[in-house]
């Protein structure tokens, strides 16, 4: 049986072992054809992710297109345009007076008795009169208005330019004008001024100095002040308050109606409340009165103003 293995060991092919050169190949990385293993493609993940980049940012860039513009704040401020002009620019005290003549109407002057230091402070005479009317000195002027309108000869700005030469004043109202200013300064200056018709697109009146051609736009509360009637100048204070607790009679008299007189009997002449039994009419007719409409009589009565110098 030995004998027998030993002869199938004999005849068992021998396995060739390696050479030196198939060693070498295989430690750097060769087959043995001498040829290196392929390798895996890495540039394609790359281009692959470098694509899905470029589509992305495109996305972005494309939608940003489509975002609605951004409104942007602007200051009204900015865009404002002052067109406004300055008629005159003195000092109240270079002012000697101001004269008013409206068409058809009033004509007075307002004279300036104040004096002024160096810096333009002023001082009231002493009798507290700084503003009178030229002739009627007894005139109880409004020292408030007077001084308003005898303002506009030292400083007086017009809302814009109309026209810088006006061809026909009739179209502004100026060749007939509503009313003639006269600025007469201490120096012995003095300038016209013309107020014509109110603008069709403005409260503001059309106005220009005499002998020049140049129309201006002037605002509106000016108009109103030089435009002011004498009568308008006139204090309209009442010479005393009256409190309504102190009335204990008032007479009605209207020219065709019946005199009305009431009555409020006070007890100890002091004022309680007004009661059937405090108020009574004694004209047309004696009777008792109603309390609550005879308290807003008395009140009213107490309350009464004057609106205008007549």
């Amino acid at each position: 049986m030995s004998e027998n293995n030993q002869s199938t060991q004999d005849k068992a092919p021998l396995k060739k072992l390696a050479s030196a050169e198939e060693l070498r190949g295989r430690r750097s990385g060769t087959d043995n054809s001498g040829k290196p293993p392929r390798k895996r493609k890495l540039w394609v993940p790359l281009v692959a992710l470098c694509v899905v980049l470029a589509a992305a940012v495109g996305v972005y860039l494309y939608t940003q297109t489509l975002k609605p513009a951004e409104e942007v704040a602007t200051d009204p401020a900015a865009d404002y345009v002052d067109q406004t002009v300055k008629l005159i620019d003195s000092s109240r005290s270079e002012i000697a007076s101001v004269t008013v003549e409206v068409t058809g109407g009033d004509t007075f002057t307002i004279v300036n008795r104040n004096t002024y230091d160096e810096n333009g402070v002023k001082t009231t005479p002493a009798d507290q009169v700084g503003f009178v009317l030229e002739g009627m000195e007894s005139f109880d002027l409004d020292q408030t208005k007077a001084d308003t309108i005898l303002g506009y000869g030292a400083n007086l700005t017009a809302t814009k330019m109309v026209t810088e030469n006006a061809e026909n004043l009739a179209d502004y109202g100026l060749d007939v004008p509503r009313a003639t200013i006269t600025m007469t300064y201490k120096n012995g200056a003095s300038t016209q001024w013309l107020i014509g018709a109110q603008a069709p697109t403005s409260t503001g009146s059309y106005f220009m100095e005499k002998g020049k051609k140049t129309v201006f736009l002037l605002y509106a509360s000016a108009v109103k002040n030089i435009l002011s009637t004498r009568n308008s100048l006139h204090v309209v204070e009442m010479p005393y308050t009256i409190d309504p607790t102190t009335v204990k009679d008032v007479v009605i008299e209207a020219e065709g109606r019946d005199t009305i007189e009431l009555l409020y009997t006070m007890e100890d002449d002091k004022f309680s409340s007004y009661s059937v039994s405090s108020v009574r009419i004694l004209q047309p007719f004696f009777y008792c009165a109603h309390a609550e409409r005879c308290e807003e009589f008395f009140n009213g009565s107490a309350a009464l103003t004057i609106s205008e110098y007549a």
